[in-house]
């Protein structure tokens, strides 16, 4: 008896365990808080925008807005306490929502988190 009563205390303190570890790793986001800077970089294709390809190749949350895209995170690491994803094409800064940008062969996207 005194065996049977030992193991299922040791299940359930397990079980514990493993539910608290559960409960603190999703609790624990991809956000930006740590000063690090994330960079994704692609090569553009002629005829399609920022957006298009960076969609084709990462996860990316976004909102449509009246003047196009704005990317709220890209794969897993979203927008907060003032960092944000921003894009540069040939080192140069986008001007426009990254679903108006139109690349080339060859150009260099550069999406920074910052």
């Amino acid at each position: 008896m005194e065996k049977g009563r030992f193991n299922k205390m040791k299940l359930k303190a397990t079980v514990l365990i493993i539910f608290a570890l559960i409960v603190v790793l999703s609790c624990t986001g991809k956000n930006q808080e740590d000063g690090e800077v994330h960079t994704v970089i692609l090569e553009g294709r002629d005829g399609r925008t920022v957006f298009d390809i960076l969609i084709d190749k990462h996860l990316v949350d976004y909102i449509e807005a009246d003047k196009g895209i704005f990317i709220e995170s890209i794969d897993g690491i979203e927008n907060a306490g003032g960092h944000y994803w921003t894009y540069s094409i040939n080192g140069k800064p986008g001007r426009v929502a990254c679903d108006k940008a139109f690349v080339s062969d060859g150009d260099t996207i550069r999406w920074e988190y910052k």
